[in-house]
């Protein structure tokens, strides 16, 4: 399956503001905490026929249907 694992992700305050930095392939990129939303364990992904490749299949999150794109 086409998930990508981030080399590394912690939190910094920097000016009085809480950033998400996530560093993958030697690049470091930093989300504002307030534009997150909840942060969840990797739901089953359900495969389904007849699809464009890009799809992964879909998954259950909180009882709402959501389309994996890779």
């Amino acid at each position: 399956m086409g998930v990508s694992r981030f080399d590394e992700v912690h939190e910094e305050i920097h000016g009085g503001s809480r950033y998400l930095l996530v560093s993958m392939a030697e690049r470091t990129f930093g989300i504002d905490v307030r534009h997150i939303g909840p942060i969840i364990e990797q739901p089953s992904v359900t495969p389904v026929p007849n699809i464009p490749s890009f799809i992964l299949g879909v998954c259950s999150i909180h009882g709402t249907i959501h389309s994996v794109v890779d």
